[in-house]
């Protein structure tokens, strides 16, 4: 497997990868000024995750993503054009755009070389949004102990784009400005074996760990939940529960008795503006 290629985790990755919190999704769409019927391209849009809660909202997608299999495990949706794209090559019409979003997938973008082609295909003064879900680590013994035993058996393993200046780095070519930064905690219901699959589905720890690590890890860290309570598996310490409208409601219903953990998140968003 490759950096940045989820060919073969496509399937779980719709299943166990966790969506956004309403109240931001709705605060980002204010921020960029569109409404039903706008023109988005949403880049990197995987499985559709983020997709599906633009078409709710009566927005029309052009949805690119470069694997194949991403866009074969997406659910069929209205209003919303699949296509094979890149941020380096998004092969859209100049100006024509009145939104693009990256959901979880901007870190794999090249800044010095994309940020001009995602200007090229913006309208004037259109956003760029960009925002992703970090795990809240010291809020649930769960995601401690995961974090423990990833650092034992891959102690390489990093996510260290998640603490850069994500707005200096929108701003740094000169293509945006006037960045809007906006943060969110939210939690999201899944069972064990969709934890262990949120794992799976992570495409930087599957590289770093390799086969070998990376099953230990998912083999230790179903045995520490087997060893937990279904006290100790809901638990949260000190979350902010909020944000979850009819999209996180509508997945815990679906999920129905499987759920067990209710993980705090956080999503955070950097928009800017079309120089």
């Amino acid at each position: 497997m490759k950096l940045g290629d989820f060919t073969e985790n496509a399937a779980i990755y719709e299943d166990a990868r966790p969506s956004y919190p309403d109240r931001l999704v709705q605060d980002l769409i204010a921020d960029a000024g569109v409404k039903s019927g706008s023109s988005i391209a949403e880049i990197g849009a995987g499985t559709g995750k983020f997709t599906r809660m633009l078409v709710q909202r009566g927005l029309r997608v052009t949805a690119l993503e470069p694997s194949a299999a991403m866009r074969d495990a997406a659910p069929q949706m209205k209003n919303v054009t699949w296509t094979d794209g890149t941020f380096t090559q998004t092969r859209l019409p100049g100006e024509s755009q009145d939104w693009i979003v990256a959901a979880q997938s901007f870190h794999w973008a090249n800044p010095k070389t994309d940020l001009p082609e995602l200007r090229r295909v913006l309208r004037s003064d259109c956003r760029l949004t960009i925002f992703w879900n970090d795990r809240l680590n010291d809020r649930h013994p769960v995601l401690r102990r995961a974090v423990e035993i990833i650092s034992e058996i891959v102690p390489n393993f990093d996510e260290a784009y998640r603490q850069l200046n994500w707005s200096e780095i929108l701003t740094s070519s000169g293509d945006f400005s006037d960045v809007i930064v906006r943060t969110q905690e939210h939690v999201f219901p899944m069972s064990s074996t969709q934890f262990l699959n949120y794992w799976r589905s992570h495409n930087r720890f599957t590289v770093t760990a390799g086969e070998e690590r990376r099953e230990q890890v998912l083999r230790e860290l179903k045995a520490y939940l087997d060893s937990l309570s279904e006290t100790e598996l809901g638990q949260n310490e000190n979350i902010a529960v909020v944000g979850q409208g009819m999209d996180s409601q509508r997945e815990q219903s679906e999920r129905g008795n499987a759920v067990k953990l209710h993980l705090p998140l956080i999503c955070q968003s950097w928009s800017a503006k079309r120089t």
